[in-house]
């Protein structure tokens, strides 16, 4: 990661990622901790649409299932009592995004390469994290 990556990087950290978290706290009623391996996000070179993709390949697909899930009270209940912790990582090869979000032992898991960053994969991806969610609460 390159000098523009990491300011990209750092500022996501400083004005984004605050306000999801704390979205995703008044949502759900609990505080989840996000467990991020920044080296591993960014391509170099790739600070003039890194902003753009944190968001749509990482957190924003987390902060719409969140929205879903925790539209009543047994979704609140089950993300308090089952979810320990968000990863997000990039260790897979492939985009493939139906296979790298998993939630396995209370721990979401987003193995995903910073691709396909439009809206309407974002919304797909948001699709699979409420899928893996539902499917392991």
């Amino acid at each position: 990661m390159g000098l523009a990556e990491k300011r990209v990087v750092k500022q996501f950290q400083d004005e984004n990622l605050p306000k999801i978290q704390e979205e995703m706290k008044t949502l759900s009623g609990v505080e989840i901790p996000f467990e991020v391996e920044w080296e591993s996000l960014p391509d170099d070179g790739s600070a003039s649409y890194l902003m753009e993709g944190l968001n749509y390949v990482y957190f924003l697909p987390v902060l719409e299932a969140f929205r879903s899930v925790c539209a009543d009270e047994m979704g609140r209940e089950s993300i308090a009592a089952n979810l320990k912790k968000i990863v997000i990582r990039n260790h897979e090869p492939e985009p493939n995004y139906f296979e790298a979000i998993t939630f396995v032992d209370g721990v979401l898991l987003i193995d995903q390469r910073l691709s396909n960053i439009e809206e309407n994969y974002m919304k797909e991806r948001a699709k699979k994290v409420l899928e893996a969610l539902e499917a392991g609460l």
